[in-house]
């Protein structure tokens, strides 16, 4: 489980396991937000063991699933209203991270306090032609379309 901070109180992370929820109690996480499908894998049948565990140790659980690349509005919207109402700071996961990053950056270009108007075409081109890369423990976008990777943090 690799954890990566995207602004302050909410980071993403790939697939979670029960036990793994034990160590994001232990960092400080009060919600995990899932966005993997029910199904979509055998290590993940369903969210009702993780949803369980996040209830026994008093961490909010959210489940936003959806199919990686196919973010309809409601989707965006659900996780904007959950980024908007869970107690921070928050976890977002799905199995390789790249759902939740990309749910959290359409949410966040859409809301109002995103009032730049470049820094919501850079958003909306990462997400259209970018590839999201969690290796090497740096977060990072790779363009396609340039060959060039950017920090996703300043």
């Amino acid at each position: 489980m690799q954890i990566h901070q995207l602004e302050p109180g909410f980071a993403i992370t790939d697939a979670v396991t029960p036990p793994d929820l034990d160590e994001i109690a232990r960092r400080g996480f009060r919600a995990v937000v899932c966005n993997r499908r029910p199904g979509e894998a055998e290590d993940h049948p369903d969210d009702r063991a993780l949803s369980e565990r996040a209830a026994e140790l008093g961490l909010e659980w959210r489940c936003i699933p959806v199919t990686p690349g196919e973010y309809g509005e409601a989707d965006i919207e659900a996780f904007g209203k959950a980024l908007d109402s869970l107690p921070t700071p928050i976890l977002a996961f799905c199995k390789t991270g790249k759902r939740a990053v990309h749910l959290w950056a359409h949410a966040r270009s859409q809301g109002d306090s995103c009032d730049i108007p470049a820094r919501r075409h850079t958003w909306l081109s990462i997400l259209e032609f970018g590839q999201f890369e969690m290796g090497g423990g740096a977060t990072r976008f790779q363009d396609r379309r340039q060959g060039v990777g950017r920090s996703l943090l300043p």
